[in-house]
C-alpha cells in the first residue's frame, strides 16, 4: 500500500494534534506509534520537538525518513510495533497513536494501554484516535468477520477490525485528565485508490496526573 503512491492516509496532521500540539511538553521527546509516512511526525518536528517514530511496515519507516531528510527535519524511526518496541529513554512528553485501535485486538488495546502509561509521566500527553460502533462499516464487519471479542473482528483471516462502543474510550485510560474529548463523523476520504469511505471517530487528548 505504501508503495502504490504518497500520502495514503493524506499529507496534513491529524486536526486534533495540530489543535492541541503547542500544549505539548518539551521535557522529552514525542513518540509517534504507527507512524506510516510520517505525517505527523513530520508536523511535530517543523514545531522543534524531538521525535522517534515507529511502525511495524519497514517501507513507512523508510518513506518516514526519506520525506524528514528532503524538508530537511531530524527525526528518528526505527521498524517496531509497539508491542516489542524497547524504548531507549524512560518517557515520553506526549505518544501519538492515530488510527492505532481500530486495528488491534482488545487485548492488544489493553496492552496498548498498558505500554502509553508506562512511557509517560505525569504532565504528559496522549493523543487516540478510535472507530466507534456507529461507524458505517460495523455492520460490514459484524456480518461478514469472524467475532474475535467484544465489538472485535477478523475478515479474510487477516484483517482486525475493532471499535469502541460511544464513550468507551474514555474508559480505556485511569490516572489521566481529559483535556479534549469528541465523538463525531468524520469528513470523506480515501486512502490511495481506494473508494471513499468516512469512519465514526472518537478522538482523545489525555494529560497523565
Amino acid at each position: 500500500m505504501y508503495r502504490s503512491g504518497e500520502g495514503i492516509f493524506g499529507a496534513r496532521p491529524e486536526p486534533v494534534l495540530a489543535a492541541w500540539v503547542d500544549h505539548i511538553p518539551t521535557f522529552a521527546p514525542v513518540l509517534d506509534l504507527g507512524c506510516g509516512q510520517g505525517r505527523n511526525s513530520l508536523y511535530v518536528a517543523k514545531k522543534g520537538l524531538t521525535v522517534m517514530a515507529v511502525d511495524p511496515v519497514p517501507e513507512a519507516v523508510t518513506q518516514t525518513l526519506e520525506n524528514a531528510k528532503q524538508a530537511n527535519l531530524e527525526l528518528f524511526a526505527s521498524v517496531a510495533s509497539f508491542q516489542n518496541y524497547s524504548p531507549t529513554i524512560p518517557v515520553f512528553g506526549a505518544i501519538l497513536a492515530f488510527g492505532l485501535i481500530p486495528i488491534l485486538t482488545r487485548e492488544d488495546i489493553r496492552l496498548l494501554t498498558e505500554r502509553m502509561m508506562e512511557w509517560t509521566c505525569p504532565g504528559s500527553l496522549m493523543f487516540i484516535t478510535a472507530f466507534t460502533s456507529v461507524d458505517s462499516s460495523f455492520k460490514r464487519y459484524s456480518e461478514s468477520g469472524k467475532q474475535i471479542g467484544e465489538l472485535s473482528f477478523i475478515l479474510d483471516k487477516r484483517t482486525i477490525r475493532t471499535f469502541l462502543l460511544p464513550g468507551e474510550i474514555l474508559l480505556l485510560f485511569r490516572d489521566v485528565e481529559v483535556i479534549y474529548h469528541r465523538e463525531e463523523i468524520g469528513p470523506w476520504h480515501r486512502h490511495g485508490d481506494s473508494l471513499p469511505e468516512r469512519h465514526a471517530w472518537a478522538h482523545l487528548v489525555a494529560k497523565r496526573k
